[in-house]
């Protein structure tokens, strides 16, 4: 990794960190002056009285940040039924189908067929609020089935008996 791509995912860390700090309602006496002024030229900050408070663009990168650390919540007991997400999303969204399914691999989906994903538990929620957050929640369903195609491979996948 490039000095400057580190600098970059460093900064992005940082200004995550004040926005949420700012978000709890925490004073910013402990920030360095500079670092508001420059998420207020860039729009993350609004001023207001001698106050500082999170514009949209700010309320906007933390709940992105939040959507990136969902989890789908594991069972004990599987129900014996795949979960599927099915996506059709058009090519003038191509980077935002793109972060969809980087982000369906990293909660463990496995990629089914082109646009078919399957996962032994339920993850609507999760899925729901990543289609949401990415603006493609009109392009994402989900079905349920008791059994599919290549079944006893996915079960080894997951460790399912």
């Amino acid at each position: 990794m490039s000095s400057k791509a580190a600098a970059g995912r460093a900064t992005k860390r940082a200004l995550i960190k004040i926005l949420e700090w700012l978000y709890e309602g925490n004073p910013a006496d402990g920030i360095d002056v500079s670092k508001l002024y420059y998420l207020k030229r860039h729009g993350y900050l609004q001023k207001r009285n001698a106050e500082y408070t999170l514009s949209l663009k700010g309320r906007s990168t933390l709940s992105c940040q939040a959507v990136w650390g969902l989890n789908i919540p594991s069972q004990s007991v599987w129900d014996r039924k795949w979960h599927l997400v099915l996506f059709d999303i058009p090519v003038s969204k191509q980077k935002a189908r793109h972060a969809f399914r980087k982000r369906l691999k990293k909660l463990g989906l496995t990629l089914y067929q082109n646009s078919v994903w399957v996962y032994p538990y339920p993850p609507e929620k999760a899925v729901r609020e990543i289609a949401h957050a990415l603006g493609l929640h009109n392009c994402v369903s989900f079905a349920t089935a008791e059994s599919i195609t290549g079944e006893k491979h996915l079960r080894m996948q997951y460790n399912l008996s």
